[in-house]
C-alpha cells in the first residue's frame, strides 16, 4: 500500500537522510514523498543532499520538494551579492565547502536550478504541507511568500485553510514534545526535530511523517 511521507529540515545531513528513507521508510516508486525546505546550510553535505533528491527523481520516486527559508538565502545570494553575506552568517559556509567552493558563481547552475524550482507550499485532501507557515492575520493567507518561508508562530484559522490542517518544519522542536502534540488535536504541527542541532537536549533526529496514520519515524543524526 503506497504512503504519504512529509520530511522535516535536512540541512545538509545527507546520511541521516538516507538512513531514514532507505533504513526506516523503505520507500518506494509508489509512495508520494513531501521534503519540507532546508536541504542546505549548517549541516556537512549540502551538495550530497540536493544530489541524493536529484537521483530519487531520476530514478522514479515520486519527491514533492518545498521550498525553505535557507534555501531562499542561496537562492538570493546567487541572484544579488549584497545578499552574500547574510546567507555565509546563517551557515552558508558549510554549504560552500560540500561544494569545495569559495563563492556561489563556482557552483553549478543546476543546483541553482532545483532550489528556484522547489513550491512554496503543497496542498493535498487533509493537509497543508509547507516550511513555515501562513500569516492568519491576513484575509488572504496566500499571496506572501516570505511568510511562509520564515514565519514562526500561527494562530491557525480553519476557515482560512478549508479545514486542513498544517503539517511544517522551521522551528525545531525537541522529539518528545512532538511524541506529544501528535497525540492532541492539533491544528499545526511541526516536524523538525533539529537534526542539525545534536548539542541541543532532546534534538538531534531527522523526523518524518506518514499522513494516512500519523505515525513519526525518526533517527539520530549520522553526520554529526
Amino acid at each position: 500500500m503506497s504512503k504519504t511521507i512529509a520530511i522535516g529540515d535536512i540541512h545538509g545531513c545527507v546520511n541521516t537522510l538516507i538512513d531514514l528513507i532507505e533504513q526506516k521508510l523503505h520507500l518506494t516508486k509508489s509512495d508520494s514523498l513531501f521534503l519540507l525546505g532546508d536541504y542546505v546550510n549548517k549541516g556537512p553535505d549540502s551538495k550530497g543532499v540536493i544530489d541524493y533528491i536529484l537521483a530519487m527523481k531520476k530514478e522514479g520516486y515520486q519527491v514533492t520538494c518545498l521550498r525553505g527559508n535557507h534555501d531562499q538565502l542561496m537562492i538570493n545570494a546567487w541572484k544579488n551579492p549584497e545578499a552574500f553575506r547574510e546567507f555565509l552568517s546563517r551557515g552558508g559556509d558549510t554549504t560552500l565547502r560540500s561544494f569545495g567552493a569559495k563563492k556561489l558563481q563556482d557552483v553549478p547552475s543546476t543546483y541553482y536550478s532545483f532550489l528556484s524550482s522547489t513550491a512554496f507550499f503543497s496542498e493535498l485532501n487533509s493537509y497543508i504541507l509547507i516550511h513555515a507557515g501562513f500569516d492568519f492575520q491576513s484575509d488572504n493567507i496566500f499571496p506572501d511568500f516570505d511568510v511562509m518561508l520564515n514565519i514562526r508562530e500561527m494562530e491557525v484559522d480553519l476557515l482560512k485553510t478549508n479545514g486542513k490542517r498544517i503539517i511544517h518544519g522551521h522551528v525545531p522542536v525537541p522529539l518528545k514534545e512532538l511524541t506529544s502534540k501528535i497525540e492532541t488535536p492539533w491544528k499545526e504541527i511541526s516536524i523538525d526535530t533539529g537534526c542539525v542541532y545534536v548539542d541541543q537536549p532532546g534534538k538531534g533526529y531527522l523526523t518524518a511523517m506518514i499522513l494516512e496514520n500519523r505515525e513519526l519515524i525518526s533517527v539520530k543524526n549520522k553526520d554529526s
